[in-house]
């Protein structure tokens, strides 16, 4: 009976405490489920509190980010809520045109959205970086960022987004003057906002298909949209993008000559950027100065223009300020003030020292080969019509003052455009040595061949390492020195570019003396490349083994040793194919590239052929030192 009575008790135990663990269970999943709730409430607190602030950049963008800041000092934030606050800061950034504040704000941002669930967010942010990169003028940057963009959009199927990555992509062809696919781009996200009623986006759709027909000459569809903006953009809290429609409608009526139109709406955008204050627009003084210059009314045209001027001159912007002040030179010629086109004619004359000192820092646009052709024959076209320009205001000027002055000006510029000429044909020269056809010819046909088989990611990244490559040689050449750090990356861009058209046939390994300051080494442009060439083409491509490309950089006291090294088939082996006088041709070049530098460093070139234990070709070997200039 005992033993009875022990089970019967071990029974009761095991069901209570069984029931104990049930409610333990229970319990612990509501306050689980309280606590998620509570964190996501207090999480929705803190965003709707942080667009409250971001509302107030409309009217005061410095006092919003300083009120962000506070924020992030005052507050124990956690991952997400600092996430959120740098991607206000970055939208807030691209707003007051802090195009370096974007990238460094915003690319916090996407290093956390990228591996969150929140992929619409991580969208946002590579569309902000997008247009940061590209007012920065790296539109290689801004379009696979853009491109990404556009893969989040197209994964997730939010059509807001994906009408803002098309918005994107038609800034990136207008900025580089294609009219045709950037139209194609803004009639879908036109199309995209109508459907989703998203008032804000659609009038700057408006506005921007506005201004591609304003671009192409079509008045009457441009001032139909231009319409449709401004009544659409008056209903929005912010006022920047109505002082914007307001201008292109007064100017597209310039257009068709109809200056009461086109002065009224110019007045009232410069009326609301006036009640605004925060950024001036210059394009209506700009607009104004114009059409009072069309109807011969001097004074009125010269003070529009030169507020214009004085606008662009405080933002920097130097192509605007030299168009602006061709129009007053040209104004003051023609009514006979000829002192105050000289006087406006020594601005400009600095103004364009200014720009072309910064053009030589800048990156070139967009990296499409036929594309960088066209822009330097379209540059070289701008800048001999800019000389015969000069030369005839100039011209005149001597005509009515000094003779002298004439005549010196006459000598200073054919002795610009003699060196210009010469410049450019050693460029020339240059990039015919770098640039292999074949290489072009057969890595546009591997892409072919990828894509053809179906794979878009991996077209597309070799696309634009390839776009990479065709970028750097084409700016590089300009240059008597780069960086040897940018040597290295347009090296590799080459490499891996082979790698995909030979299908990884070969491994690259590059070392690098940890000493050397990649940033501040100077070298000139492009030495490596024929060397690494002829190791791929004619060493390695024929190899029926894995092939190893080595390239090794040493610090030696004031000199860099460069090696080349490859596992070929040897030099004997590659005349049994079909290069060698291109080899002789790129060695000589090299050569003369090097005594010019007058540091004697084509003594240390050497060609060395490798050989195995059994003494049979195994690889060749170049290696040179050059003087370290920093």
């Amino acid at each position: 009976m005992v033993h009875n009575l022990v089970v019967l008790m071990n029974k009761v135990s095991v069901k209570y405490l069984l029931l104990a663990l049930l409610i333990v269970a229970i319990s612990a999943f509501f306050i689980l489920q309280g606590r998620n709730k509570k964190n996501k409430t207090e999480n929705d607190d803190f965003e709707h509190y942080i667009n409250s602030i971001y509302q107030k950049s409309f009217l005061d963008p410095h006092e919003a980010l300083c009120l962000l800041d506070s924020v992030s000092y005052n507050r124990n934030n956690n991952e997400e809520e600092l996430a959120f606050l740098f991607f206000k800061k970055g939208e807030i950034n691209i707003l007051n045109h802090q195009y370096k504040d974007v990238l460094k704000n915003t690319c916090q941002a996407y290093n956390y959205y990228k591996n969150s669930t929140k992929k619409y967010t991580a969208g946002l942010c590579l569309i902000t970086l997008s247009s940061a990169y590209a007012h920065l003028e790296q539109y290689q940057n801004a379009q696979e960022i853009a491109l990404d963009a556009l893969k989040i959009a197209e994964e997730i199927g939010n059509p807001t987004l994906l009408g803002k990555v098309y918005n994107r992509l038609f800034n990136l062809h207008i900025a580089l003057d294609d009219f045709d696919i950037a139209l194609q781009y803004i009639l879908r996200s036109d199309s995209l906002f109508e459907v989703l009623r998203d008032t804000a986006s659609l009038s700057a759709c408006k506005n921007n298909i506005g201004a591609v027909y304003l671009k192409i000459e079509n008045y009457d569809h441009a001032i139909k949209y231009f319409k449709q903006a401004v009544f659409l953009h008056a209903k929005e809290e912010d006022k920047r993008p109505l002082i914007s429609s307001l201008n292109n409608l007064g100017y597209a009526y310039m257009q068709v000559k109809d200056f009461d139109n086109a002065i009224k709406y110019m007045h009232q955008s410069i009326s609301l950027n006036n009640q605004i204050a925060c950024i001036v627009n210059p394009a209506p003084y700009k607009g104004l100065g114009k059409i009072y210059q069309i109807m011969d009314m001097a004074d009125s045209s010269n003070f529009y223009y030169a507020k214009a001027f004085y606008i662009y001159e405080k933002e920097a912007k130097y192509s605007d300020m030299i168009n602006t002040l061709n129009n007053l030179i040209s104004s003051n010629f023609i009514y006979k003030n000829y002192n105050e086109a000289i006087s406006w004619q020594t601005i400009r004359d600095s103004v364009q020292e200014i720009r072309w000192k910064k053009e030589k820092e800048e990156l070139l646009s967009f990296a499409n080969v036929n594309y960088e052709v066209l822009k330097k024959e379209q540059e070289v076209l701008q800048q001999k019509q800019k000389s015969r320009n000069n030369y005839m205001i100039l011209s005149f000027m001597v005509l009515l003052l000094i003779i002298l002055l004439f005549a010196i000006t006459a000598m200073y510029s054919n002795l610009r455009l003699r060196s210009e000429k010469n410049t450019t044909e050693l460029e020339h020269k240059l990039l015919r040595i770098q640039m292999n056809p074949h290489f072009i010819f057969n890595t546009l046909a591997a892409i072919q061949h990828i894509i053809l088989d179906g794979d878009h990611v991996k077209s597309i990244k070799i696309i634009a390492k390839f776009s990479r490559l065709m970028r750097q040689t084409f700016e590089y050449v300009r240059r008597e020195s780069i960086s040897l750090n940018q040597e290295i990356s347009m090296i590799s861009n080459y490499v891996e570019t082979q790698q995909a058209r030979f299908n990884h046939k070969f491994i690259y390994l590059l070392n690098v003396d940890k000493t050397i300051d990649l940033d501040k080494v100077k070298i000139p442009p492009m030495l490596l490349q024929p060397f690494i060439e002829n190791s791929i083409e004619y060493g390695l491509r024929h190899l029926k083994k894995p092939g190893k490309l080595r390239v090794d950089i040493l610090s030696e006291g004031d000199f860099l040793q460069f090696k080349v090294r490859d596992n070929g088939i040897g030099r004997s082996k590659m005349k049994e194919y079909e290069q060698s006088d291109k080899e002789i041709h790129a060695t000589d070049v090299f050569i003369s590239r090097l005594k010019k530098r007058r540091f004697d460093e084509e003594l240390s070139f050497k060609v060395i052929d490798l050989f195995n234990t059994e003494n049979c070709p195994a690889g060749t070997l170049i290696q040179f030192k050059l003087k370290v200039n920093d």
